[in-house]
């Protein structure tokens, strides 16, 4: 999972077409704690659900998403790099990659 002090927003855009739902980084940070939780079946764990999001310019080395709930989620200029993804609904998924 990656720490907290590693997620980082590089900027973002106002312009937004309609009907995107972008994530902020303090709901994005409280999200991957909770999932995290939720991977090791600890109490207040919750699986991440990031269907219909769009997270823009964000820096997430390292981020655990394994069986995370991605489905139709934007990822607009993210670094992914060594995420882990492992049976993650990524249906509708898209990377756009800067």
């Amino acid at each position: 999972m990656v720490s907290a002090a590693f997620l980082t927003s590089a900027g973002s855009s106002n312009a937004r077409p309609v009907g995107e739902t972008n994530v902020e980084i303090d709901a994005l940070k409280g999200m991957l704690l909770a999932h995290k939780l939720w991977l090791r079946n600890e109490r207040g764990g919750r699986r991440a659900d990031l269907s219909l999001k769009v997270l823009r310019n964000y820096t997430l080395p390292g981020i655990d998403l394994t069986r995370g709930k991605l489905t139709g989620v934007q990822l607009i200029h993210c670094d992914l790099t060594d995420a882990k993804l492992f049976e993650a609904d990524l249906a509708s998924f898209l990377h756009e990659k800067g």
